[in-house]
């Protein structure tokens, strides 16, 4: 749970560029704004809520000064005319809007999209967002302990309870090959996607995702981090490695595709490590074992300046391991990645704000995204929430 006594330090808002596929007359300069209060189930063009008007037609917002349609976003980013979309998430420093919803300098009511000019620029994001959040966490006595990192994916609810659990050996694995075990106990419902996330600072594994075939009831996820590869399989990977982890799902039978519809894992890798081995950020790639090592469908969602964030879609879970290769072109320092000049310069302007003490993830119980508006940005709106937060 995130309480008063914690530090934003850093919160990101991605969003995946997907639509429409053509070259446009003029560039597409995105704004971020902090909109008047609304209601999902009644918003729209002319109405905020039920039968009450916006002040302005389309969308009522204030700017960073608190100016009523004001000119000065929390957040921008330009979308060249001459690019197509790249399907890739492009990520919005909100660090500032997010800080005055958890001081409650503002009421909490979500992000407002608009293009900052509407000539012959129209473009569109996919219905899924991810907002990553880190914080330090704060005490009682005013001593701030480990920074903790965040995120919730999608357009519908997510959020995570539970409780920590400590290392052993009860998978089989070798006692000695355990670096370090977290679990936490959730229910799986029928075509409902159960979320568990993972906080502690030496678990690459963010999120574990789970969409029901049935209605299990509650059902333990357990994280091992291992100090080699996994004794319970017969060969090592190929690539350079980055982890060997176990992902247990249930007890013994329960992860199979009659009881499991989808599930989906959020991971993280430093940047430092991809530097220090000139990894080639395509080649990052999470592999399970069956028999052989096989690799996942993994995508680069998010990253900051300690870490990049991707998501691999798994059948069936046990043993796993992330991995990557050397890359032949490899320069100084990260390469980008499909995001143009100046959004990278935004990035890193964003970045410098973050806090240099390590993370650990952990789902930001009281920051999930709970309502997409609209998907479509220049000559309409879009607007989203994010769920009120619980206080200590």
């Amino acid at each position: 749970m995130y309480n008063s006594t914690d530090k934003i330090t850093n919160a990101t808002l991605s969003l995946f560029w997907n639509f429409p596929n053509v070259t446009r007359d003029n560039s597409t300069i995105v704004e971020i704004y902090r909109p008047q209060d609304w209601n999902p189930n009644y918003v729209n063009w002319n109405n905020r809520t039920n039968r009450i008007p916006w002040r302005n037609q389309g969308g009522y917002w204030f700017d960073k000064n608190n100016a009523g349609q004001g000119s000065v976003p929390f957040a921008t980013i330009t979308f060249n005319g001459s690019a197509l979309p790249d399907n890739r998430y492009h990520g919005f420093n909100v660090t500032e809007l997010v800080q005055g919803y958890t001081g409650r300098k503002y009421a909490n009511t979500g992000f407002f999209l608009k293009a900052r000019d509407e000539y012959n620029n129209y473009i569109a994001f996919q219905s899924t967002a991810m907002l990553m959040i880190n914080y330090t966490i704060g005490s009682r006595f005013g001593n701030p302990k480990d920074e903790v990192s965040s995120g919730g994916g999608r357009s519908s609810t997510l959020s995570s309870s539970g409780s920590g659990g400590g290392a052993g050996g009860a998978s089989g694995e070798n006692y000695t090959n355990i670096e370090m075990t977290e679990k936490y106990d959730r229910f799986i419902y029928k075509d409902i996607t159960t979320p568990y996330s993972f906080r502690k600072i030496d678990n690459p594994v963010v999120f574990v995702n789970i969409t029901g075939n049935t209605n299990a009831g509650e059902i333990n996820v357990a994280v091992e981090v291992l100090r080699n590869t996994s004794s319970l399989v017969k060969t090592s990977p190929d690539g350079i490695i980055y982890k060997n982890i176990h992902i247990w799902v249930g007890t013994y039978g329960f992860a199979t595709p009659d009881k499991i519809k989808k599930g989906e894992i959020t991971f993280r890798v430093k940047r430092s490590w991809i530097e220090d081995n000139s990894i080639d950020l395509d080649s990052i790639n999470m592999m399970h074992y069956d028999g052989s090592w096989q690799s996942m469908p993994t995508q680069k969602i998010s990253e900051n300046d300690a870490y990049l964030y991707y998501k691999a879609s798994a059948n069936s879970f046990s043993p796993f391991v992330i991995t990557g290769n050397k890359s032949n072109v490899y320069s100084n320092g990260i390469k980008p990645i499909a995001f143009s000049t100046e959004t990278q310069k935004q990035q890193e302007k964003s970045n410098e704000n973050m806090a240099s003490e390590p993370e650990t993830p952990e789902s930001l119980i009281n920051f999930p995204l709970i309502g997409l508006l609209l998907g479509i940005v220049t000559s309409s709106i879009l607007v989203f929430k994010i769920k009120k937060s619980r206080w200590k």
